[in-house]
């Protein structure tokens, strides 16, 4: 970056940092990236245990392969708990969002883990001590069977781990795959649950939820029509069915799903970043039980916001969420991204915030979380720096 852009970010930054909106609302720019050995480009969403944010950088770290980091919800004092090295540790964690379960994070990245693919690594699954920064890789992909490059984040149910790979498996078009620890051995077991074949069963899946027994998720292709579909296997049979094929040629469907879904008493919600009636995605649900898919908004660009690329979160009746453009004509002239908020009753659909791309980051690609009343979020670009920033957004 120039002097002088560094020097225009953070002149931005003192109007930006804690912002009154117009409606009441106030946003605030937690924490801007740096770069170098602090962590660059967050692409993954945040989780909160204690008073702590979590979550992941791209690049940056002690040797530039990213980072796992953590922010102080009340300060945000920000800290690199662990910077991976690549080779045979993990490297380059993606859109992958952590968990958190008794003290410790788990999470994906899409390259590491070992030699494969090139002698980058085909990815790993790792976890990392939510304390002290201890890093340990629990699986590294082959790039064959078992699957390659886990983009998205993993499921801890009862001691094992679930997750999905984008590519790899019997017929090269992604996994969905389980990892085990035997009683008294210390190397983790995978075992792939499925394979996808490509055409009607679906390629290249995406993140799932776990609920009673079921795993859930979208692929981002395939389908009866070729624009990826929502699917669920149960864990004890590894038997998938595909509950809906995208079909965004009626100009209302969506097409191309990359987030994950929400389940709300049995409806499950998700966005995808295609389709709709100005091709600019939708939000949509569908019936876990039968199916039934609706779209709840169709995106019209600009000041609307478009290409919605992360699943959306229920707060009292309402779904909120991430586009990484529109909003405006900034950025360009598409915008920088939009906070965004659709009644599930209704499906009236509000902007709540729109980036700038200054300070306050812009392009945010990843979900929100809520907690006490606040949302929090990431932006890939944009903070004091450009290089990605910690946001809260108080209603």
């Amino acid at each position: 970056m120039s002097t002088s852009r560094a020097i225009f970010f953070a002149a931005a930054a003192a109007a930006t940092l804690s912002t009154p909106i117009a409606n009441g609302q106030t946003f605030a720019t937690l924490y801007s990236f740096k770069g170098g050995t602090d962590g660059e480009i967050p692409r993954a969403g945040l989780i909160q245990e204690r008073g702590t944010l979590y979550g992941t950088t791209v690049y940056g770290g002690t040797s530039g392969q990213g980072t796992v980091f953590k922010v102080d919800l009340t300060t945000g004092a920000e800290t690199v708990l662990y910077s991976f090295l690549g080779g045979s540790d993990a490297r380059e964690p993606g859109a992958a969002t952590l968990i958190y379960n008794n003290g410790t994070l788990y999470g994906t990245t899409g390259g590491g883990g070992g030699t494969g693919c090139g002698g980058g690594g085909c990815g790993a699954v790792f976890k990392v001590n939510s304390s002290t920064g201890k890093e340990k890789v629990l699986y590294g992909f082959t790039g064959g069977a078992d699957g390659e490059n886990p983009a998205a984040g993993v499921v801890y149910v009862g001691g094992s781990i679930y997750g999905t790979t984008y590519q790899g498996g019997a017929s090269l078009d992604g996994t969905v795959f389980e990892l085990t620890l035997p009683a008294g051995q210390t190397k983790w077991t995978e075992t792939v649950l499925h394979s996808f074949t490509g055409g009607s069963d679906g390629v290249s899946p995406n993140e799932l939820i776990y609920h009673r027994g079921t795993l859930y998720g979208t692929t981002y292709g395939g389908g009866a029509n070729n624009f990826g579909t929502v699917f669920k296997i149960p864990v004890s049979s590894g038997v998938k069915t595909v509950l809906h094929s995208f079909n965004p040629v009626t100009f209302v469907d969506g097409g191309y799903p990359q987030g994950g879904l929400m389940d709300v008493g049995g409806i499950l919600y998700g966005t995808t970043p295609f389709g709709g009636v100005d091709i600019d995605g939708v939000v949509y649900s569908i019936n876990a039980a039968t199916g039934t898919e609706n779209t709840l908004h169709g995106f019209t660009g600009g000041v609307d916001g478009e290409s919605p690329q992360a699943g959306v979160i229920y707060v009292a009746g309402s779904l909120y969420g991430t586009t990484p453009e529109g909003g405006g004509t900034a950025c360009g002239g598409s915008g920088c991204g939009t906070v965004f908020k659709v009644d599930v009753k209704t499906g009236a659909k509000t902007v709540i915030y729109s980036f700038t791309g200054f300070a306050d980051g812009s392009g945010p690609s990843t979900g929100l979380i809520y907690k006490s009343g606040a949302f929090y979020g990431t932006t890939s670009n944009g903070g004091t720096s450009g290089l990605g920033s910690v946001y809260k957004l108080t209603p």
